[in-house]
Order: structure tokens, then sequence, then C-alpha cells
């Protein structure tokens, strides 16, 4: 078994959290009513987001996406970026 140091031990520890995090929140997403305009490209306004029952997840899903590059956030609101879109291709295999 290969030593590691204590600082990239915990380094490759978060690095193991922050993606099973954010696969959770790519399946949260997916059974959302939000993914079907996600997958096709289109922006989701941050006024849609706030009208919803669901804002405090939505806020945490669409920020903890956006700092892993699954996201991005523009004027005109939130949308996949290329990352997401490739994921978006493997989202059967996430949701298991």
């Amino acid at each position: 078994m290969e030593k590691l140091s204590i600082k990239s031990a915990e380094s490759e520890a978060l690095q193991f959290v922050r993606q099973g995090i954010g696969c959770n929140c790519l399946v949260f997403l997916s059974k959302s009513d939000l993914w079907d305009d996600l997958s096709e490209g289109k922006y989701i306004p941050e006024s849609r987001i706030k009208k919803s029952d669901q804002y405090a997840a939505y806020y945490s899903v669409f920020s903890t996406l956006s700092q892993d590059g699954v996201i991005s956030q523009s004027e005109e609101g939130y949308r996949l970026t290329e990352l997401g879109h490739a994921l978006k291709d493997y989202i059967g295999l996430i949701n298991m």
C-alpha cells in the first residue's frame, strides 16, 4: 500500500467527498423539473429558482456544481458547462 503524507491523504479524502457531493447534486437535479431544460442547453434564470419551494436546496446544488465546473452562472442564469453535458450522458450511472 502506498504511503501518503497526511496533507496528501486529507486532500485526496476531500476530493473524494466533493465528488460524491457533486454526484448527489446531479442526482437531485436529474429528478427535478429543471433537468430537461438544463439538458437541452437552456439557461435557468435565478428568478425561477427563487420561486421554488426548494430554493435552499437548489441554491446549494447550483453553488456546489458551479464550484465543480459542472454549471456556469451568467446574467441569463445557470446552465450546464461542457463538463456538465458530458456528465449528463452518464446520469443513469450516476443515479445508481
